[in-house]
């Protein structure tokens, strides 16, 4: 597989669509700054799937549309295509990846899907595609992405529409990819060298094809714990959901027996209310029919009164058709004078153009006249031209001859003057050689002497070094002990901050433990306050509801509004404690249901509604005095207790409550009230806190109301959870302080244990930092010793060479003075050479002069022949010109005659036409002194009519009034109905119109029998208070009860599932790390190799040295192959071993660059981008770099921006970007065959080379000029 075509259109500077063809090994890209060369890398990386803008270099994504330009809109649209051949290799395509069968069980469980359409399918056929690298079953794979200007992108294979996972999937494991170690990029040089080891380790991981097992794993992590935590939730609801069931099961019992019971009652209210809806219907329908005969006359006197408003409709019709008959006639009357007025104007202007047709005739005839005097005088100046010309053309002839004559001789004389130029420039180029070569031994006698003094000043560089180097040795020595100290001090403190984290790390286990203990019980008093809020809340709408009051009472609370005399009732005017709820309901029983009222009086205007009200109801008037003995609240018995004195009330409530309540004592069991009502309490009433009842008259009621939840223990219960709940939200904000409290001081302690980890990682640092400064400073003082001996040995070779030079000096002084001889004589032999060509020239400029003299004579004469030929020549043209106006005046002369003529008809037809007007207007003025009359007798119909109208119309208002009262009373009981139907509907959901519509057959049968509407509301009543006996009832609970039982089902059936999935997640994790692991190590190692090997990276491009990579190990000392990061150490040759960030600006960019290609190396894709990464080299760094890349050759092609003409030199293909038009990139491209070591290229022969040629300058990074083939985009 290789990368064999890229296509842009529309992408950033390329605005035309352009192709890069990548057919060579080597492919460069140069150009001027700024050219858009880098757009080239971003276009590839935007293809693969690039989402950061930043990382294109850009603000938004929308950057990368051609932008416009001043010569060019904005496009709608980038595109961009990556060609891949794609031949069968004859293996599977699943041994492109020996790891590929660990990997893709792990796949399947994290990998989210974030495409932006789902539904697309997939592209990737690995079943057809076997023996392709590419698992695609094509031999040509297109790989395009497009981009909007409205925002929407797609991406494309082979043209099919894909999603960016199949992009991914598609290039799995072939090294490709937007942020692969493929593309080397000048930012990814700078993120080496920047990098921490952390960060450095990510490179790597990347290469190892780990960074995806890494984001897989901490989605694997994310998804344990919302796994964990909801199965602690669903635990909670499936223990809230048994225990709800359990309690739904005995309501749903209940539910049912009230269902039987209260369908008896709805089918005997049923039955009622049918008979009344009978009785309404019957009556309504005798007041329908007696509307109807009503309605009748009402539609007879309104059909009379639209006929006479047809009628006067009618008369107002004719009345307005004679009027309108009257403006026609008038309007006509004033067009027919406006048309004879335009009639006379009309006359008018055409005289006018009469009198100026007539003048300009007159002119023509004069221009006709005068053409034909200038015709005559131009033909008699013709004739002389011709004249003319004959004779100058003969002169021309006889100078012509003249000239040729005088280049013959002239010929003659060039000939000998160029064999004497020869001999002279053979004499001067004797001279010149011997000049040269004084000139080069010159030159050699200088550079002898230069060299000589550079030796000098080498020894004495020499000697000043000796003198540093032992300046610096001593120094060093002296750094050396000062490290060693630091080294122990550094180990001293690495060890007491070691002791200080562990003491942090158990103080900060205490604060977890403290802390989930705390969360347990906030969890707790969380949990109860909402069971005591939920039960809150039912009873709260059980109040509101008015739940087990009678249905009358019900009713009248919710209508209050239309009973202003309704003061409330006695069950919600008083209150009690819980303990003595049950008896207050026992002793007052129906009586809590009591409306109260300030005057019975009040209710008498309301009778009549209130006995409309369905159910029993009971008042007590506020104002009726006090009947009892004041004395019997005195005496009190030593073991009982007056129910009075436990219940509260407002002061108007207080004598109802004497009158009912007087003489009703409380006491704790029912023995002891048996017993005082024989004894002390006779002819009282006695009630146990049980709710057991004991009457005057001996009567015993035991166990007061069946549930227990009376009215007053439900108000007496939501009191106290009420106050419970207050009390449980105080404890839960007192817990939660607590718990953010223990929170700051965690954060504190792991705010400290981070420093203390700082530290400590500081120290260590430091103590490795002096450990690696001695051992430098011990080599450094090995090396200086060396150096100094070999300053020595130096010295006594720079003397030796000293003395060879002065050798050769002495030699070259002889040879310039033989040369200097040799050049005198053949000087002599030049000066008689040029004296003899000086006269032959002299010869030669006078034939020069003689031929010029000739030549100006036949100039002079050509030129008057030339004078007179244009004059002939214009003189026709004017003979054409006034011809052409000659015939012109004619076609004038005759178009004015008709113009005249024209004229003249016109002002005839404009006199005639203005006379048939004026008689038209006569009789005009005629019709309309006739139409008056007709006028008036219209007017006096529209009358009459009007009369008749107004009759009609009081008729039909006293029917109206008529049908209105019929009207009113059909409504009234329209209305009553409609109420009873309201009823039905509010209190069993019956709809009367359906239930009448059925039932009226059946009451019409023979067999019917009426309900006995007595005996059914007795039955009601009956089957009411049945109900009532029952208690609260949850109806809800039925179908509460089937939900509970399914929720229940599915709560186990989830946490089998979670559980399950929990145990997968678990598994999931550690294969993820163990083969995240292996995997890492496995690439490391082999990394290690490429670059730190005998044969790496490093000592390739470096020529020499030794590096090495390595993981750092955590505190302690452990190394981790899934967290350890990774450092670097690079020894240059002749430099001691150091990290990378202490290198020099070069060396750093060098180490990278290794790093970078032996990864490159460890797993090889198709191709490699290396984006100016060669920019901060120098000529010997840039050679070794380009030989580098030759071993790759054989799997790889690579693709180069670069500014650097020893790379350019190296690439077996050339593209040049420029910007020949502002803001839009073109390419040009050539094949280096011929380009020479120097950077020249060697001449092309037109004949083969392929046209059009353009010439790049220099300034695009190309130098000396080069002949490009410019490829058009």
């Amino acid at each position: 597989m290789r990368l064999s075509k890229l296509t842009l259109s529309g992408f950033k500077s390329f605005a035309d669509q352009t192709e890069f063809h990548f057919d060579a090994p080597i492919t460069g890209v140069v150009g001027p700054n700024g050219c858009g060369k880098s757009n080239v890398v971003d276009a590839i990386k935007w293809v693969l799937g690039e989402r950061s803008a930043k990382s294109l270099r850009g603000s938004a994504m929308l950057d990368v549309i051609f932008a416009g330009s001043a010569a060019r809109k904005p496009m709608g649209c980038a595109m961009v295509t990556l060609t891949f051949d794609n031949p069968r290799t004859g293996q599977d395509d699943g041994a492109r990846n020996q790891d590929d069968s660990l990997a893709s069980p792990l796949e399947d469980d994290v990998e989210l899907d974030l495409d932006e359409d789902a539904n697309l399918p997939s592209m990737i056929d690995h079943a057809t595609s076997r023996g392709r690298m590419l698992p695609i079953d094509t031999d040509e794979v297109d790989v395009t992405r497009r981009l909007y200007s409205d925002g929407k992108s797609e991406y494309l294979i082979n043209g099919s529409k894909c999603r960016l996972r199949d992009i991914k999937e598609l290039f799995l494991d072939t090294g490709i990819g937007n942020d692969a170690y493929s593309i080397i990029e000048q930012g990814k040089v700078d993120a080496m060298l920047l990098a921490n080891p952390t960060e450095r380790r990510s490179i790597l991981e990347e290469a190892a094809g780990v960074a995806k097992f890494r984001t897989r794993k901490v989605e694997a992590a994310r998804k344990l714990d919302h796994a964990e935590r909801h199965l602690i939730s669903l635990r909670e609801q499936l223990a809230s959901t048994e225990r709800r069931l359990r309690i739904v099961r005995g309501q749903a019992e209940k539910a049912r027996k009230f269902t039987t019971l209260n369908d008896r009652r709805v089918m005997l209210r049923r039955s009622v209310i049918l008979e009344q809806y009978h009785d309404m219907e019957t009556r309504l329908h005798g007041l329908t029919s007696q509307l109807q005969r009503i309605v009748s006359d009402r539609n007879r006197l309104q059909d009379e009164v639209a006929r006479f408003e047809q009628d006067k409709q009618d008369a107002e019709i004719a009345r307005h058709d004679v009027a309108r008959k009257q403006n026609e006639l008038e309007q006509e009357r004033i067009t027919q004078e406006a048309q004879v007025q335009h009639a006379g104007q009309r006359e008018d202007l055409t005289r006018r153009n009469l009198e100026q047709v007539i003048q300009q005739r007159t002119l023509a005839s004069q221009r006709h006249q005068e053409c034909s005097r200038q015709l005559a005088e131009l033909q008699t100046r013709q004739d002389d031209i011709t004249n003319e010309i004959a004779a100058c053309a003969e002169k021309v002839a006889d100078l012509e001859r003249l000239a040729d004559s005088i280049v013959g001789e002239q010929a003659q004389a060039d000939e000998a003057l160029v064999k004497a130029q020869d001999e002279a420039e053979q004499q001067q180029e004797t001279v010149a050689r011997i000049e040269r070569d004084i000139l080069g031994l010159e030159s050699r006698r200088s550079s002898f002497a230069e060299r000589a003094s550079s030796i000098r000043e080498q020894k004495t560089r020499l000697h000043q070094r000796e003198q540093e180097h032992q300046a610096e040795l001593e120094s060093h020595r002296q750094q050396r002990e000062g490290f060693s100290a630091s080294l122990k001090d550094a180990g001293e403190e690495s060890s007491r901050i070691h002791e200080q984290l562990e003491d942090h790390s158990r103080e900060l286990a205490r604060l977890d433990q403290s802390h989930s203990d705390l969360a347990s019980r906030l969890a707790g008093s969380r949990d109860d306050r909402t069971k005591i809020e939920a039960r809150r809340h039912l009873l709260e709408e059980l109040i509101q509801s008015h739940e087990g009051f009678s249905t009358g009472v019900q009713t009248l609370i919710e209508n209050r509004h239309r009973y202003p005399f309704v003061k409330g009732l006695l069950g919600e005017s008083i209150e009690t404690d819980r303990s003595h709820a049950r008896a207050v309901e026992t002793a007052l029983g129906q009586n809590l249901q009591l409306v109260l009222v300030d005057r019975i009086e009040s209710l008498m205007p309301y009778m009549e509604t209130l006995e409309s009200i369905e159910g029993k109801l009971a008042f007590a008037a506020l104002d009726t005095p006090e009947n009892f003995d004041a004395r019997m609240l005195s005496e009190r018995p030593t073991n009982a207790l007056r129910l009075l004195d436990c219940i509260q009330s407002s002061p108007e409530v207080a004598p109802l409550l004497k009158r009912l309540l007087a003489t009703t004592w409380l006491v704790n069991d029912l023995a002891m009230a048996i017993e005082l009502s024989t004894t002390t309490l006779v002819g009282h009433r006695i009630v146990t806190t049980k709710g057991d009842l004991v009457e005057p008259d001996g009567r015993v009621q035991l166990g007061g109301i069946d549930s227990g939840d009376g009215w007053m223990t439900r108000r007496a219960e939501m009191k106290e959870l009420s106050i419970e709940v207050q009390h449980l939200t105080e404890q839960i904000t007192a817990l939660e302080a607590s718990q953010q409290e223990l929170n700051e001081q965690s954060s504190n302690q792991q705010e400290q244990e981070r420093q203390l980890a700082d530290q400590l990682q500081a120290a260590r640092t430091r103590e490795l930092e002096s450990r690696h400064r001695v051992n430098q400073l011990d080599h450094l003082v090995q090396r200086l010793e060396h150096e100094i001996e070999v300053i020595g040995q130096e010295a006594v070779a720079m003397q030796d060479r000293l003395d060879d030079i002065s050798k050769d000096q002495e030699s070259i002084t002889q040879k310039i003075q033989q040369l200097t001889g040799l050049k005198q004589d053949e000087s002599a032999k030049s000066d008689s050479s040029r004296q003899r060509l000086q006269e032959l020239e002299q010869h030669l400029d006078q034939q020069n002069e003689a031929l010029s003299q000739s030549r100006v004579d036949l100039g002079q004469a050509n030129e008057k022949l030339d004078a007179t030929r244009r004059e002939q020549a214009s003189n026709l043209r004017q003979v054409e010109d006034l011809t052409r106006q000659e015939e012109i005046a004619a076609e004038q002369d005759s178009h004015y005659r008709q113009e005249i003529q024209k004229h003249e008809a016109t002002i005839a037809e404009a006199r005639r036409g203005q006379e048939a007007a004026r008689q038209r207007l006569e009789s005009i003025e005629n019709s309309i002194n006739d139409i008056g009359g007709d006028i008036t007798a219209a007017m006096e119909a529209v009358e009459r009519s009007a009369e008749t109208l107004e009759s009609g119309r009081q008729q039909a208002v006293r029917v109206d009034r008529d049908h209105h009262a019929i009207e009113m009373s059909r409504r009234e009981l329209e209305i009553k109905r409609e109420t009873l139907q309201e009823q039905a509907l509010e209190e069993m959901q019956l709809d009367l119109d359906q239930e009448y519509a059925q039932y009226l057959p059946k009451r019409s049968a023979e067999d019917f029998e009426a309900v006995d509407r007595v005996s059914a509301e007795t039955e009601i009543n009956e089957l009411r208070e049945q109900i009532k006996a029952l208690g609260n009832v949850n109806l809800d609970a039925l179908d509460e009860e089937g939900l509970l039982s399914t929720r229940n089902e599915e709560l186990v059936t989830q946490l089998e599932d979670i559980d399950s999935a929990r145990k997968q997640l678990t598994d999931l994790i550690e294969n993820l790390d163990r083969y995240s692991r292996k995997r890492f190590e496995e690439t490391f190692n082999r990394v290690r190799e490429h670059f730190a090997g005998t044969g790496g990276m490093f000592r390739r491009l470096f020529g020499g040295g030794n590096a090495d990579l390595f993981l750092l190990p955590d505190e302690d000392g452990n190394v981790d192959w899934l967290e350890s990061g990774v450092e670097i150490r690079a020894k240059p040759p002749g430099k001691e071993p150091r990290v990378i960030n202490q290198l020099s600006g070069g060396e750093k960019t060098m180490t990278a660059v290794a790093l970078l290609l032996a990864i490159f190396q460890s797993k090889p894709s198709p191709f490699c981008i290396l984006d100016e990464v060669d920019a901060a080299l120098d000529e010997a760094n840039v050679d070794r770099f380009c030989n580098v890349l030759l071993p790759f050759l054989d799997h790889s092609h690579f693709i180069i921006i670069t500014h650097h003409k020893l790379t350019m030199q190296s690439c077996d293909l050339l593209y040049g970007v420029t910007m020949p038009e502002r803001g839009v990139s073109k390419r040009v491209a050539v094949k280096l065959e011929d380009v020479r070591g120097d950077g020249s290229i060697r001449k092309v022969d037109r004949d083969q080379a392929d046209p059009p040629l353009v010439e790049v300058e220099p300034g695009g990074g190309l130098q000396a000029t080069r002949k490009i083939q410019a490829e058009s985009s």
